[in-house]
């Protein structure tokens, strides 16, 4: 049983962390329920948008292997790399489909991923098919898609763009990095079934009509004419556990560590509120969507947390534009440990 010290410690520091919440609120406010929030270099036409709750944005688990991240409407895929080299017709595909022919594969089911990646706004076109009244092959349509990978390394959280995992197979094709995603969203197959959960097709370079995601210019499915390869130099070893990131492009999170101290951090550096703002304009003068995380300690000066949102408005943040995504609490230690921690 907690002493009553250790009871009044924690009831101290979760109802300051809820006046934090609450103040943040207050001074954020929140959009009427169906409205869309307002961020400079957007356009502010309807559109179906996710609740934005303060204190509620950090990554939530919708489905088996797929979490969204609320804040940066983000799609959150658990994946594996099972290819570090070879001929390639996805990018990603199911279990138990096409590894040998596939840099990574993901857990979640396609349908999951189609769901998710609707709530967070994306609207699905069409895949590849063949148009009979004007006798022509029709590219794959749809909203464009970001596909990032997250991984670790030496210690390190690595993000990369999906096409950094893969080269051109000669020197007639075109580079990887010039190719677009789009959320082409998969023929049906009895009805509504998306032929992409039959054929676990869910990011392809070549020509699926059963593609979930795929590239917006036609590419040949056929072995000896396949245009890309697996990057041997930048795919980590086969077996490397990651995540696969989808997202519109253009959309920028700037991450505000706030410590309970009063200092403020991006990536590890010292800034202020002029400097979140500098950064903040530069890059929606670059026509990019742009959220202020904040991420304050649970135990944060309430006070603080009002100085800094306060300071980062007039610095000239939008209200609309400024989020909190707490830290976890890290868990308090026991005064007398009943047993030696577990090292494995």
């Amino acid at each position: 049983m907690a002493s009553p010290r250790t009871v009044n410690t924690r009831r101290s520091t979760a109802c300051g962390y809820l006046l934090s919440t609450m103040l943040l609120g207050a001074l954020l406010g929140t959009p009427a329920l169906g409205q869309r929030p307002t961020v400079p270099g957007r356009d502010t036409g309807p559109r179906e948008e996710s609740p934005r709750r303060i204190g509620t944005v950090k990554p939530r688990d919708f489905a088996d292997g797929v979490r969204i991240d609320w804040t940066t409407k983000t799609v959150e895929l658990e994946a594996q790399v099972v290819l570090q080299s070879g001929p390639l017709e996805l990018f990603a595909c199911s279990p138990g489909t096409r590894e040998h022919e596939s840099v990574v594969i993901v857990k979640a089911r396609p349908t999951h991923i189609y769901q998710a990646m609707g709530l967070v706004g994306f609207e699905p076109g069409s895949p590849i098919r063949y148009d009979k009244a004007k006798d022509r092959v029709l590219p794959p349509e749809g909203d464009e898609v970001e596909l990032l990978v997250q991984y670790e390394a030496k210690g390190k959280q690595i993000v990369v763009p999906a096409w950094r995992w893969m080269v051109k197979a000669n020197d007639n094709e075109a580079s990887p990095e010039s190719l677009r995603w789009v959320f082409a969203g998969s023929r049906r197959i009895e009805g509504t079934k998306l032929a992409a959960e039959v054929e676990g097709t869910v990011a392809c370079v070549v020509d699926f009509s059963s593609a979930l995601i795929a590239v917006d210019t036609p590419h040949t499915a056929d072995n000896e004419a396949l245009w890309l390869m697996a990057n041997s130099k930048e795919v980590p070893p086969a077996g490397t556990f990651c995540t696969l990131l989808i997202r519109k492009p253009g959309v920028v999170a700037i991450k505000v560590e706030l410590s309970d101290k009063g200092v403020m951090r991006i990536d590890g550096k010292h800034v202020n509120a002029d400097e979140i703002a500098a950064r903040f304009t530069a890059t929606v003068a670059a026509g990019k969507q742009v959220t202020v995380v904040l991420r304050p300690k649970p135990d944060i000066d309430p006070l603080f947390l009002r100085d800094v949102t306060i300071a980062l408005r007039k610095a000239g943040v939008p209200r609309e534009a400024i989020d909190m995504q707490p830290q976890d609490a890290k868990p308090e230690k026991p005064v007398k440990p009943a047993a030696k921690p577990d090292g494995g």
